[in-house]
Parts: structure tokens; sequence; C-alpha cells
């Protein structure tokens, strides 16, 4: 497999100190930009037996194509500004980086328009693909500012990381094939993608001065990670003998972790007017959608002895954090004023289709035949916003805080083990689909804002924290429009499995106290909406003519809602003169719960010689705080 390590850094620095007036300016930016493109192919193609070609072995025949490719990236961007002087100075630094990946390949195992047979061994095609990102961006940003009559510090961080792995990972018996076979063939297409993000977007100021001081901070973090692709276990538009079975498997199982710090601190401070002035924001969207599907499709005929298994599995898992903090102070002995405000957004998307199918296709075994789609998405994502605002003054300080997170995260998609417009012969038949969902969210604001002052103190602060989850899928199992031919039993499961556990938290703190007139505000809002709803069906439709020893259809829906919604808001404000204070907070959670299950035989004729079991059930639970 391919590596790739890239690492870039930039750094600068910059002083400036002068008896009257002083500037000072520090850029530094750094850029990775890595991308990988494979084709990896194991084939056997165009041996006809049309034109007197062929390929024959006495053992076994086996193909099998892999891709474990890998970028791993480090970027780093730093800066830092000093200004001085005894007249005034300035300072400004700033910070940048943007890392970018991106994989994508195609792996390939197949036999087709070819004539291949081994007398008594097996025929094998296996496609991997293992792809793995691993990204560190890191951006720091410093100023300084120090005068005797007035100070301006302007401090900022960026740092932003994109992260795309995709591809097709295929392996196939296709068009034109003809294939006879002593022992069994094994068809596995397998993808295990994963990224890694670590971002931190870091910077800090200061600002010193006797007259005036103004500083101002910025950090802001971006991470976008995005999984998808084809993964496919597939026999079409040929012919298979296979005297030991069929077995075709499709595993697509995705990995993201991301995590994102976004620090902003700015602190001014002044014998006159200090005003500071600091924001942090962070965000990040991760996505994993892919198409995953074993199947004997497009008038491909498979006969033999054996039993055949037809197996498709997707698997995705997403965790992402992300915090923002932000810190402003004030000291003046003439005026202070402070303003934080911090924000912090994840969002997280599963999706795709989860397909194990015999369709448009003739199948006659005499063993057993298993169809299995089994599709299993988790979510764990995670926001907060925290910001802190200080002001003290003897005359007038005035100190204002914000924060904001949110979450939103959604799993949907469809999964179905079908046999559809085929016709099948064999033993027992089993058709199980099965969809697992699970999303996991804590959403936090908190803001504190203190003012104290000798004459007027002002403080106040606003905490908002929203919450969205969706879980939405289509989970089916049964035979659609097929004759069915089977000597043992019939049984078809549908279930799906839903989770939701939300938690929304909003606190605000306002203090405020002063020898003449005070007043803090503190406001806080919570808000969660979750939602559940989807199709889970077991069933014989569209007119197919089933005849069975037994049948089984079973169709289960199980949805789980908790979510916990808070919001606190606390104000005091204590003075020698005047005091108020007001504090306000809001929580609002929505709930809802509404599905389809349904197990069903519909226009359709069903001969059993044994009983006939059809059982719906659905069993939901929401708890709401």
């Amino acid at each position: 497999g391919a590596f790739i390590y890239g690492a870039a850094t930039g750094l600068s620095f910059s002083i400036a100190v002068d008896g009257a007036d002083s500037l000072s300016g520090a850029v530094a930016g750094a850029g990775v930009f890595n991308d990988l493109t494979n084709t990896i192919e194991a084939a056997i193609r165009n041996a006809d037996a049309a034109d007197g070609q062929h390929v024959n072995a006495g053992g076994d025949i086996t193909l099998t194509a892999t891709d474990s490719s890998t970028i791993a990236a480090d970027t780093v961007a730093a800066s830092i500004s000093v200004a001085a002087s005894a007249g005034s100075a300035v300072s400004i630094s700033m910070a940048t980086l943007l890392a970018r990946a991106d994989i994508g390949t195609s792996v390939r195992a197949s036999i087709v328009h070819s004539a291949v047979d081994t007398t008594i061994g097996d025929i094998a095609l296996t496609a991997r693909n293992e792809a793995e990102v691993h990204t560190s961006a890191t951006s720091v940003s410093a100023t300084v500012a120090a005068s005797g009559s007035a100070s301006v510090g302007l401090s900022g961080a960026n740092a932003s990381a994109q992260n795309t792995t995709s591809g097709t990972t295929d392996a196939v018996i296709g068009v034109g094939a003809v294939i006879d076979i002593g022992g069994a063939l094994e068809l596995d297409a397998s993808n295990t993608a994963t990224i890694d993000a670590t971002v931190l977007s870091a910077t800090i100021g200061v600002s010193g001065s006797s007259g005036g001081s103004f500083d101002f901070t910025m950090a802001v973090l971006d991470a976008t990670n995005t999984i998808g692709g084809n993964t496919s276990a597939v026999v079409e538009a040929t012919t298979v003998r296979a005297d030991a079975g069929v077995s075709l498997t499709a595993l697509h199982h995705a990995t993201i972790d991301a995590s994102g710090t976004a620090l902003a601190l700015s602190i001014a401070g002044s014998g006159g007017l200090a005003v500071s002035v600091g924001a942090a924001g962070g965000f990040a969207s991760n996505t994993s959608t892919a198409l995953t599907q074993a199947a004997i499709r497009n008038d491909a005929v498979v006969t033999g002895s054996g039993g055949v298994i037809v197996s498709a599995t997707e698997l995705s898992n997403i965790f992402a954090v992300v915090d923002a903090l932000v810190g402003g102070v004030a000291v003046s002995g003439s005026g202070a004023f402070t303003l934080t405000i911090a924000a912090a957004v994840v969002e997280n998307r599963i999706g795709g289709s989860t397909s194990a199918l015999i369709d448009d296709a003739t199948v006659e075994v005499t063993g057993a035949i298993d169809i299995d789609a089994l599709s299993g998405a988790f979510i764990y994502g995670a926001a907060t916003g925290l910001s802190f605002s200080i002001a003290v003054d003897s005359t007038v300080s005035v100190a204002g805080s914000g924060a904001g997170a949110s979450t939103s995260n959604a799993t949907a998609g469809v999964v179905e083990a079908v046999i559809r417009n085929s016709f099948v012969h064999g033993g027992t038949l089993t058709l199980d689909a099965e969809s697992s969902n699970a999303i996991y969210a804590d959403t936090t604001a908190a803001t504190i804002g203190a003012s104290g002052s000798g004459g007027v103190a002002i403080s106040g602060g606003l905490a908002v924290a929203l919450a969205d989850n969706t879980d939405s899928s289509t989970t089916q199992a049964g035979i659609d429009n097929s004759r069915v031919d089977s000597a043992g039993s019939l049984h078809a499961k549908a279930s799906s499995e839903n989770t939701l556990d939300v938690t929304t938290t909003a606190v605000s703190i306002a203090l405020s106290g002063g020898g003449g007139v005070t007043f803090a505000l503190g406001g806080a809002g919570a808000e969660a909406t979750n939602t559940t709803s989807g199709t889970t069906e077991a069933l014989i439709k569209g007119g197919s003519n089933v005849t069975t020893a037994g049948v089984e259809l079973i169709a289960l829906e199980d949805s789980d809602i908790t979510s916990n919604v808070t919001a606190v808001s606390v104000s005091l404000s204590a003075s020698g003169g005047v005091a108020g204070a007001l504090a306000v907070s809001a929580t609002i959670s929505e709930n809802s719960i509404g599905s389809t299950t349904m197990a069903d035989i519909d226009a359709s004729m069903v001969t059993s010689n044994g009983a006939i079991t059809i059982d719906a059930d659905n069993n939901s639970f929401l708890h709401a705080e």
C-alpha cells in the first residue's frame, strides 16, 4: 500500500521597540495537500470459450486485490508579535493553515467474459480497501503591546482540516463468465476506511498602557471529514455451478474520529480606557455514506449441490468533539469594557444503502439459502461553548459574554434482504434485515460575566444550546414478485433498533458589584428536537408464488428516546447605591416517534406444509426531562 507523510511548519516572530512609537506584525501560514489515487486489480478476463479460450485448474483459483493506502499529515502555523514604546504601540499577529487529504482508490477482483473451471478446488475472489487518513493541524498566535500612551493588540488563529476517502471495492463474477467449480465459490469485498483528525486553534493577546489599551483576539477552526464509496460482492449476467456452495460477502466499516479545540484569551490593562474583545469558534462536519451490496443479479444463473450465502454489512462510527473557549479581561482606571463570544457547532451524518439480494436471477441449489443485510450506525457528537469576561474599573466597567453550542446528528438509509423478480429453489430459506442506529449528543453552552467598579458596573451573559437529532431508515426482508420453492421452511425477519440519548445544557451567570449603580443580566436557553421514523417490513408481495415447509414473517421495531434539557440563569448585583438584576431561562424539548412496522402477505400465493406465523411488534420508549 502507498504511504504519504506530509509536514508543513510556518513560524513568524516579530519585535518592535522604540522610544516614541512602535509597530510590530507577524504572519505565519502553512499548508499540506495530499492526494492519493490508486487502481488495484486482480482479474481473469476475455478468456472466452467461444474463442477457444478458457482457464482450467486442478486446484484452487485465488484472486486477491488489496490496497492499504495511508496519508499522515502534521501541519503547524505559529506567530508571535511584540511591540513596546514610550508613545503608542501596535502589535498584530496572524497564524493560518490548511491541511487537506484525499484518498480515492479502485480495488477490484474479477472474472469477466471468461470460461473458468476447477475440478476439485475452490474459486476465491477477495478485494480489500484499508484506507487511512491521520491529520494533525495546530495554529497558534500571540501578541503583546505595551506603551506609555496607547496600545493596540490584534491576534488571530485559523486552522482548517479537510479529509476524504472514497472509491470502489468490488469482488465480481461478471458479464459473460461461465464458472464450473468442483468446490466452493467465495467472493469477499471489504472496505475499512478510517479518518482521524485533530485540530487546534489558539490565540492570546495582551495589551497594556498608562493611557488607553485595546486588545482583540479570535480563534477559528474547521474540520470536514467524509467517507464514501461503493463496496460490492456480485455475481451478475453469468452462469455459475458450484458443488460446495456459493458465498458472497460485502463489508463496509467506516470510522471518523474528529476533535477540535478553539481557544482565545484577550487581556487589556490601562490607566485610562481598557477594551478587551475575544472570540472563539469551532465547526466540525462529518459524513459517512456508502453503497454496500452483496447480490446475485441481472440474469445470473447459480446452480449446485451446496448452499448459498449472500451477506452485506455496513458499520459506520463517528466520534466528534468540538470545544470553543474564550476569555476576556479588562482592568482600567477610568473605563473597562470586555466582550467575549464562543460558538461550537458539530454536524454528523450517516447514510447509504445496505443490500443483500437475489434480483432478476435464477438460483437452484440443494442446500440452505441465507440472505442477510446488517447496518449499524453509531454517532457521538459533543459541542461545548464557554465564555467568560471580567471588567474592573474605578469609574465604569462593562462585561458581556455570549456562548452558543449546536449539535445536529442524523442516521438514515435503506437496509434490505430481498428476493426480487427471481426464481429460487433450495433448502431452508432465511432472509434477515437488521438496522441498529444510535445517536449520543452532548451540547453545552455556558457564560460568566463579572464587572466591578466604584461607579457604574454592568454585566451580561447569554448562553444558547441547540440539539437536533434524527433517525430515519427503511428495513425490509422478504420476497417480491418471485417464484420460490423451498424444501425447508421460510424465515423472513426485519428488525430495527433506534436509540437517541441527548443532553442539552445552557448556563449563564452574571455578577455585578460597585459603589454606585450596578446591573446584572443573564439569559439561558436550551432546545432539543429528537425524531425517529421509518419503515420496518417482513413481507411476501408483488404476485410472488411461494411453496415451503413453513412460513415465518417477523417485523420488529424498537425505538428509544431519552432527552435531558436544562437551562440555568443566575444574576447577582450588589451596590452601595442602586442595584438591579434580571435572569431569564427557557427550555424546549420536542420528541417524536413515528414509524411503520409491518409483517404482510400481499397479493401473493403461499403454499405451506407447516405453520404460517406473521408477527409485527413495535416497542417504543420516550423519556424527557
